[in-house]
């Protein structure tokens, strides 16, 4: 279920996703809190993203993340490679779909905490579940465990992020439209919406300052070393 990391994580660099469907869970989704922004510029409906095998592993990790052994089974798939895995990152793609997801979730992180070999491993996700009140609860209870860096995005759309947040606190992330949509209050993070061009790539357009509206911007997106998450940790640490 698990990948050992990808173009923007970093390739075999201790950094591992796992991935679920994007979109809205009426289409077969896993995004229950998505905007109507994010639902138009969906990273996970591009390039490689978007690959025939891409779909299948997304699907496969679905299925298996609502059967009753997952937690076991997750758990297990980490102990065999836990030489290999400093960070986990959950969902590239897809989010947090369901309450009995999270708390399955919140166990392997548990189960990991407490095993020696898997002690080390960190955790972290972007998540706009947050948004769906029954699942922001657990979210919380989530964010607490001291291995597991939980952000909560937002775009200009979510008119309720500033509210949510001034109650609940912790790092949040923008996504921006354009280098014209900075975010309307600072926050720990913005992600920009790139260029996508043949074959699929993403091009950002540079951006030396590394800030958009007083806000720090992804390295990965502004030009800047290090270009990949491994070398950065900023999200993890």
């Amino acid at each position: 279920m698990l990948e050992p990391g990808n173009g923007k994580l970093g390739k075999n660099l201790g950094i591992w996703t796992y991935d679920l469907p994007p979109g809205e869970p009426q289409n077969n989704g896993t995004c229950p809190g998505c905007s109507k922004i994010c639902r138009a510029i969906c990273y996970g409906d591009y390039g490689m993203m978007v690959s025939g095998e891409a779909l299948v592993v997304r699907e496969q990790n679905k299925a298996a993340a609502m059967q009753s052994d997952f937690v076991e089974t997750m758990v297990a798939e980490i102990l065999e490679n836990a030489a290999n895995i400093e960070v986990i990152r959950w969902h590239s793609t897809g989010d947090f779909f369901s309450v009995k997801y999270i708390r399955k979730v919140h166990q392997i992180v548990v189960q990991l905490q407490n095993m020696t070999t898997t002690q080390h491993v960190i955790h972290y996700a972007h998540t706009r579940s947050w948004n769906v009140g029954r699942l922001l609860p657990h979210l919380l209870d989530l964010r607490a465990e001291p291995n597991f860096f939980l952000w909560f995005s937002w775009d200009r759309s979510m008119r309720n992020a500033a509210q949510v947040r001034s109650e609940v606190g912790g790092r949040w992330c923008y996504l921006a439209r354009t280098n014209a949509d900075p975010p309307p209050w600072p926050c720990e993070l913005v992600f920009r919406h790139p260029i996508y061009a043949p074959p699929g790539a993403p091009i950002y357009t540079p951006m030396p300052n590394g800030k958009m509206g007083g806000s720090k911007v992804c390295k990965h997106e502004t030009g800047e070393n290090p270009k990949q998450c491994w070398q950065c940790r900023y999200c993890f640490k």
